[in-house]
């Protein structure tokens, strides 16, 4: 287990029922992990100046829902924990367990759980490493939010360039789809795009 360092780690309950819960034979604890991995694309002996330094780094995102018995995780959340953690490659540190754990506690112990069968969770984790602990071949597309895809500003393009997604021209007067970070794109590939991955195909901003 490594040292506590300045990764993040964020956990929340989420008070969410479904119908098709009631048919578990026993109780479950539902955790939906998103873990995100930032890392540098150069070489740890290459010059660079505070931009490129900047610029260097690069974030990829992997999510899972993991489900666990709910008298697994209350015998020993510890273990649990750890084991759901370790198998996404996630680099465990103390604060995380304990995170979670008193997540895990506090759902236990509340009567507004006290029915469910499944007792549903989230957690955020930001890492920083030398370099991804996985292969391309393991990452999961996550799609942006129906309301960020609707969000995207419609504007007219001032200079023609292409859509790197199709790769056809956006010619100038024409109508695109501006992502936050400011790249253009035509509407219907944009769109389609985020509806497999909420990353900006080409600077991956994250939306």
């Amino acid at each position: 287990m490594s040292n506590d360092s300045d990764n993040y780690c964020h956990v929340w309950a989420v008070d969410d029922e479904k119908m098709e819960d009631d048919l578990l034979e026993s109780r479950i604890f539902s955790i939906d992990v998103h873990a995100s991995f930032t890392y540098s694309n150069q070489e740890d002996d290459e010059e660079l100046d505070l931009q490129s330094y900047i610029e260097c780094y690069e974030s990829v995102t992997l999510r899972s829902i993991h489900e666990v018995q709910f008298d697994h995780m209350i015998r020993d959340p510890q273990s649990a924990i750890r084991d759901m953690l370790v198998s996404m490659h996630v680099p465990v540190e103390d604060s995380m367990i304990h995170k979670i754990s008193a997540c895990v506690h506090r759902m236990s112990n509340d009567d507004n759980y006290k029915s469910r069968k499944v007792l549903r969770m989230c957690v955020n984790i930001d890492v920083m490493v030398s370099q991804l602990p996985f292969s391309d071949d393991n990452l999961t597309m996550i799609p942006a939010s129906k309301a960020a895809i609707e969000g995207l500003e419609k504007v007219l393009v001032e200079n023609p360039i292409n859509c790197t997604i199709c790769l056809d021209n956006l010619c100038t007067g024409s109508e695109a789809k501006r992502m936050p970070c400011s790249h253009l794109f035509h509407d219907h590939c944009i769109v389609r795009w985020l509806q497999m991955s909420n990353f900006c195909p080409i600077c991956r901003f994250e939306i």
